[in-house]
């Protein structure tokens, strides 16, 4: 944490806050497999500038937020689609 607290100016402690809080919004939508699992990483792109990344293990989507209970598929307002073609109906994995 230390080493990430160098790259961009921010406190350890801060960071250390910017990560309990991204935690705690996710946790609002899915269950966190391991808060200790929770990776906050920091890199600098010459286009973009700082970029943070977090890896967070997650074990399930809340079941209020499943497409069984109607949260997923369909276009949002904005023309964001929340839909996916999987042939065995899976949810999305990403990294």
């Amino acid at each position: 944490m230390i080493l990430v607290a160098d790259r961009c100016s921010m406190s350890p402690v801060t960071l250390n806050e910017m990560k309990t809080t991204i935690v705690g919004a996710l946790s609002n939508y899915v269950v966190i497999e391991d808060e200790q699992g929770v990776d906050l990483s920091v890199s600098a792109d010459p286009k973009l500038g700082t970029l943070y990344s977090v890896s967070v293990p997650v074990r399930r989507v809340k079941p209020q937020y499943t497409q069984e209970a109607g949260f997923f598929g369909g276009d949002l307002d904005d023309g964001i689609s929340m839909a996916w073609e999987d042939e065995d109906d899976s949810y999305p994995m990403g990294t």
